[in-house]
């Protein structure tokens, strides 16, 4: 009767332990040693109830560390920045202009599989401006308006038709320039960096905005192909792209789009020198549209040459069309031949790689000797950790029909074509994931209008920016 008992209460102990507290736990190892103590159970079973305690124990702690959330929300992945800016313009015999800017980007990735995924994202600034994200901070604290970025779906098939890898990429909707991912999941650790980018431009810290501002985000479709993805040899990478971006349609008429095809190769020359090739081909079709868009929104950027209702010219620097004379239409056509290169050194010291970067266009359709454009920088450092420090300068020369101002960078000088002039950037990273930074851009004409002075515009950007 004793003997059962003490198998009673050793089996109510483990109850206890097994469903209860930490608490309950420590109080049925004591009773357990009494048993053990009075000699109601044998060491051998003292040591099976101990052993089965502290297997009871490990599971509830691999139990309480399990997530508590559903598993499909697994397929989500978030991302974004948040900006602050001050911005000052300077120039001779010119009121100085100072403002403080905001740009906040939020994304979310879907992902259904490694050969499926969708992208949203949000961002702030003027609806209206397709290459600028900032928001002035203005309007007597008005509330500030949040804008669709982003919203593309990234089909990349690989192993449901028995392929080791991606070799096709299939992006649709509105889609950003650079780091479209060819193959997310545990697969993209076979080959880091497995991305490509719709419309690859160089960089050297700073990248190239000669023919398309940073900020850009094209709609319609582009695919990829991925004839080389190696981790050895001397050709690493080695992608063809071609792209349909619809720009304009319209109800009667034709439309505006741009039909474009970039091949990019990347090249381990030694184990610690890379560098990339790129020649793209942009052409445009129905561009006169863009050029009409000016007359109705004063977000689009025109300073390309272009011919108005009455059969003037205009161009050089910012169009601004009035309502009894509109702009009718360009003085020529785009079809921009870009090549490209970048060149990234291992130094041997991990925070200062240094990195060259050149690039050209030259628009075969324009109409006159206005039709071409470079730009040239080097970098060193790079910002990825605390205490990083980066610097980079760079100098662009962009003539007035050589890119289609609307759509080339926003911030040199005050944007469009026919400008020319060095930039530097100096960068700190003081806390993982703040950065801090100094920008100015030394701007001036190419050609000056008639009879006007053409001094120098600073335009000096300081920036505060975390990402996640």
């Amino acid at each position: 009767m004793r003997r059962f008992i003490g198998c009673f209460l050793v089996v109510a102990a483990c109850a206890i332990g097994l469903t209860g507290t930490a608490k309950a736990t420590d109080t049925t190892r004591e009773l357990i040693n009494l048993l053990r103590v009075k000699g109601d159970i044998t060491e051998e079973q003292y040591q099976a109830l101990l052993s089965q305690i502290e297997e009871d124990e490990k599971a509830k702690a691999k139990t309480g560390a399990a997530k508590t959330w559903p598993e499909w929300l697994d397929r989500f992945s978030l991302f974004g920045d948040l900006r602050v800016r001050g911005e000052g313009f300077f120039q001779n015999d010119v009121t100085a202009r100072d403002r403080f800017r905001i740009r906040a980007r939020l994304g979310v990735t879907a992902k259904a599989s490694d050969e499926l995924e969708g992208t949203l994202r949000i961002v702030t600034g003027d609806p209206g401006d397709p290459i600028s994200t900032n928001q002035t901070m203005s309007e007597l604290f008005a509330k500030k308006p949040f804008s669709l970025d982003w919203a593309y779906l990234n089909v990349k098939p690989f192993s449901t038709f028995g392929w080791e890898r991606p070799y096709l990429t299939i992006v649709a909707g509105k889609m950003p320039l650079n780091g479209i991912m060819i193959l997310a999941g545990n697969k993209e650790k076979k080959i880091a960096d497995r991305k490509f980018d719709p419309a690859w431009r160089p960089a050297a810290i700073m990248g190239s905005e000669l023919v398309f501002d940073d900020d850009l985000a094209p709609e319609g479709f582009s695919q990829h192909v991925a004839a080389v993805e190696a981790t050895s040899g001397l050709v690493r990478k080695l992608g063809i792209t071609t792209n349909q971006w619809s720009v304009k349609e319209l109800s009667s008429g034709a439309d505006a789009w741009v039909f474009s095809g970039q091949g990019v190769a990347d090249l381990a020359v030694t184990s610690g020198i890379k560098l990339t090739f790129g020649l793209a081909d942009y052409y445009v079709s129905g561009a006169n549209r863009i050029a009409t868009e000016a007359n109705t929104s004063s977000s689009i950027f025109i300073t390309n040459d272009v011919v108005l209702k009455d059969g003037t010219k205009a161009g050089g620097t910012q169009v601004k069309p009035k309502a009894e004379n509109p702009i009718a239409r360009f003085t020529g056509g785009f079809n921009m031949i870009n090549p490209s290169l970048q060149l990234g050194i291992d130094t041997g010291m991990p925070s200062w790689p240094v990195a060259v970067m050149a690039d050209y266009v030259v628009n075969t359709e324009a109409n006159g000797d206005d039709d071409s454009g470079w730009s040239f920088g080097a970098g060193i450092g790079q910002t990825k950790e605390a205490g990083d420090f980066a610097f980079s300068a760079a100098y662009e020369y962009l003539e007035t029909n050589a890119v289609v101002s609307a759509w080339s960078g926003s911030d040199m000088g005050k944007g469009g074509t026919n400008v020319k002039g060095p930039y530097v950037k100096i960068e700190w990273m003081p806390l993982k994931g703040l950065n801090l930074s100094g920008k100015n851009y030394f701007v001036t004409l190419i050609d000056p209008p008639a009879g006007k002075a053409n001094p120098t515009l600073n335009r000096l950007q300081v920036d505060a920016q975390y990402k996640f």
